[in-house]
C-alpha cells in the first residue's frame, strides 16, 4: 500500500503541470498561457507593443474573473500581421483596439456548456456605453453561436479550443491561516482559443476579409 500512495503523490505533482495542445494550464494565468505557449507568440508581442501587457495581468483581474478569445499564431498570418505596421500613434491604437474587443470581463464564461443557443451582446473591452444609464448601450459586442458541432464568434471566427479554466494559482505568502507556499486560485477566466482574428466593427467592410496594412 506503501508504494501506490508514492505513486499518487507522484501522480499529483505531474498534474500540477498538465499542459493542453495550445500550452494552456490551468494552475497558471490567461497571461502566462499567452507568454509561455508556443501557439501565442505572435498574440504576446502584439500586447507589449500595444501596451496591454500590464491590462491583463493577474493583478487586473476583474471581480468576475476574463472571458479571453485567444487567436493562434495563424489567425494573425492570416490577417497579414506584422510588426512594421505598428510604428505610429494611430497604429498602436488601432491594435490595442483590436486586441482588447478579445477580452470580455463578464466572468469565466462557458461556450461549450450546451447547445444549441446562441449569446448575442458579449460586451467586450475595447467598448463603452453610448448612454451611461443605460447597461444594454454597450457598443462593443460579440456573437457566439454554438451549433452543435462549431462554436462561431461573429459568423467567421471558430472556437477551436472551447472552456479552458484558468486558475492563476499565486502561492501564499501572507495568509498566516495557510501554510506559506500553499496555492491559493485566484480563478483568472477562461480562455477560448479561437483561428481567426476578431475584428471590431469599425475596422470591418461587408464581405471583406480584414487585413493589417
Amino acid at each position: 500500500s506503501n508504494s501506490s500512495s508514492n505513486n499518487f503523490e507522484v501522480d499529483a505533482d505531474q498534474s500540477k503541470d498538465e499542459i493542453d495542445q495550445y500550452g494552456i494550464s490551468e494552475h497558471h494565468s490567461v497571461l502566462w498561457a499567452m507568454q509561455n505557449s508556443p501557439s501565442f507568440t505572435t498574440l504576446a508581442e502584439a500586447l507589449e507593443i500595444a501596451d496591454l501587457t500590464d491590462t491583463i495581468s493577474p493583478e487586473n483581474t476583474p471581480q468576475m474573473g476574463w472571458t479571453i478569445f485567444m487567436p493562434t499564431n495563424d489567425a494573425f498570418e492570416a490577417a497579414g500581421y506584422d510588426v512594421e505596421y505598428f510604428g505610429t500613434e494611430e497604429g498602436i491604437a488601432s491594435l490595442r483596439d483590436i486586441l482588447l474587443y478579445h477580452v470580455s470581463f463578464i466572468g469565466p464564461y462557458g461556450l461549450a456548456l450546451s447547445c444549441p443557443y446562441s449569446l448575442d451582446g458579449m460586451p467586450m473591452a475595447n467598448g463603452g456605453y453610448d448612454d451611461p444609464n443605460d447597461y444594454s448601450t454597450w457598443n462593443q459586442t460579440i456573437l457566439v453561436e454554438n451549433d452543435c458541432q462549431d462554436i462561431l464568434v461573429n459568423g467567421e471566427s471558430t472556437v477551436i479550443d472551447a472552456d479552458n479554466r484558468v486558475y492563476g494559482y499565486e502561492y501564499n505568502t501572507d495568509n498566516d491561516q495557510l501554510p506559506y507556499g500553499h496555492p491559493v486560485a485566484e480563478d483568472n477566466g477562461m480562455i477560448q482559443v479561437v483561428d481567426t482574428l476578431l475584428i471590431p466593427l469599425q475596422y470591418r467592410q461587408p464581405d471583406v476579409l480584414f487585413e493589417f496594412g
